[in-house]
């Protein structure tokens, strides 16, 4: 035993046990709680925006909105380069890609786009920077390297963005390879149509846009690659098949070379009879000659007044009467004069007086003009 008697206990302050105390209990509350959360995390997921609660790491996996969102609970966003993440009223599809995205800088200063808004397709871009012209090589540097993405055209889009893809040569799976933002448009030729400045589709002659918007893969074209139509006529899908319709003022289809009377042969224009008559072709035609050269025509059905021998094209109208809507009047035949470039009257004639008829309109008779007592001055 220690000198003076005394024991070897020291007495212990009162505060240093009530601090340990304390330090036990928080350290016990604070497991208690966090067996708690983990508990109630089993319940209730916590994550946000689509993500998958792990419960051997306790965190959520975001990788259903493709890098859009990230952190322990899918909390934050990864939109770039100065963009605003965007939720839409509706989701086109039901999945948290269709329900948000980022909204690019407007250009022309910043021209990025992409799902993130980390793509350039410019070609003044950096880390930081994307500006100048858009520029279709650029697809390359980020593996956008299939055979439908040559000769790619990229113009800005309605945000002065690069997010305008033309492809050429490309298909509907070329475009929905490229990274463009929410807002991005891609035009796909189908190997049958070039890119114009504004980066629109221009179908090559024979293919059109299908019913459902695929352009430039329907086609009017043979196995050689020729058109199944005539140049005078118009191709389109009828029950999935591609049939010719004639323009106005042609017939036969699908050539659709019969030409109806009063069109120019070799210019195409002009109106079918002159606009004075109705157009018609039942397999017959007639040649009428022009410059020269006889072509095959269909015939003309002429107005009354416009009828005449020897011009099938209703081209010029029959002297007559103002107040009768016959040819010559009535008494007599109207027919194309020597020169061809008009039509006339010769009148009816007989061995009575009351048959014999004059002037140019045939409505002139000694016994019934002025009441047979003036001179007919027509």
């Amino acid at each position: 035993m220690p000198a003076g008697g005394q024991g070897g206990f020291k007495i212990i302050p009162l505060y240093v046990c009530a601090l340990a105390a304390a330090i036990v209990s928080v350290l016990l509350a604070a497991w208690l709680a966090q067996r708690g959360i983990n508990e109630v995390n089993d319940i209730i997921d916590p994550c946000m925006r689509g993500g998958t609660y792990n419960k051997t790491t306790q965190i959520c996996d975001c990788s259903v909105s493709q890098g859009l969102f990230k952190g322990d609970y899918c909390e934050e966003h990864d939109c770039q380069h100065f963009s605003v993440l965007t939720r839409y009223s509706s989701a086109i599809k039901d999945d948290v890609v269709s329900l948000y995205g980022c909204r690019c800088a407007k250009g022309p200063e910043k021209r990025w786009t992409g799902f993130l808004c980390n793509k350039c397709y410019a070609n003044g871009f950096g880390d930081d920077d994307c500006m100048g012209d858009c520029d279709g090589t650029r697809l390359a540097a980020y593996n956008y390297t299939r055979p439908g993405h040559t000769d790619a055209q990229i113009t800005p889009g309605p945000a002065q963005q690069c997010n305008k893809v033309c492809l050429p040569h490309g298909s509907i799976m070329d475009c929905n390879q490229i990274d463009l933002s929410y807002d991005g448009i891609c035009n796909a030729c189908n190997g049958h149509g070039t890119c114009d400045a504004e980066g629109e589709c221009v179908c090559t002659d024979g293919y059109f846009d299908n019913e459902e918007g695929i352009q430039c893969v329907e086609a009017c074209v043979d196995e050689n690659g020729d058109p199944i139509c005539g140049e005078n006529a118009m191709c389109e899908i009828v029950n999935n098949q591609p049939k010719c319709f004639c323009k106005e003022g042609f017939w036969d289809e699908p050539k659709c070379d019969v030409i109806c009377p009063g069109i120019n042969p070799v210019t195409f224009e002009g109106e079918a009879c002159f606009g004075h008559g109705s157009c018609y072709y039942d397999g017959v035609t007639q040649k009428i000659e022009f410059e020269g050269t006889e072509y095959d025509h269909a015939f003309c059905a002429c107005d009354a007044t416009y009828i005449a021998t020897g011009s099938p094209a209703c081209q010029w109208e029959c002297p007559r009467k103002p107040t009768v809507q016959v040819p010559c009047s009535g008494h007599g035949k109207c027919h194309i004069n020597a020169d061809k470039d008009n039509v006339e009257c010769t009148c009816s004639s007989g061995d009575e007086q009351a048959d014999n008829w004059y002037g140019r309109r045939n409505d002139c008779n000694e016994i019934y003009t002025c009441f047979g007592h003036g001179e007919c001055d027509d």
